[in-house]
């Protein structure tokens, strides 16, 4: 809309008096500046909603993740820790013992 009426301003401009060499290479700028950041606005709306419908997938797969009684869950630190020191103790008595 608003480019309709910068044109049609330029139009009724021109039409009653001739503009001016100058001017008229900074209406051309000021129109090229425009169109390429109404594209620009136009590509990352695009982005934002792709970006959008991702989150939500992924946030309803984690959803119905932790809802299933069958899908393995992240392990905490304790849990991490023991497990760490269970490969330690492991380790040692193996090379300690060449038989175990």
């Amino acid at each position: 809309r608003t480019k309709d009426l910068l044109q049609k301003k330029t139009s009724d401009a021109s039409a009653t008096s001739p503009i001016p060499p100058d001017k008229q290479k900074s209406i051309n700028a000021a129109k090229q500046r425009f169109t390429k950041a109404h594209t620009l606005v136009e590509t990352l709306q695009k982005a934002l909603k792709s970006a959008q419908s991702d989150y939500a997938e992924e946030l309803k797969k984690t959803k119905e993740a932790q809802n299933d009684a069958t899908a393995p869950k992240p392990m905490c630190l304790d849990a991490l820790e023991l497990q760490f020191q269970g490969f330690c103790l492991v380790d040692t008595l193996a090379s300690s013992d060449e038989s175990y």
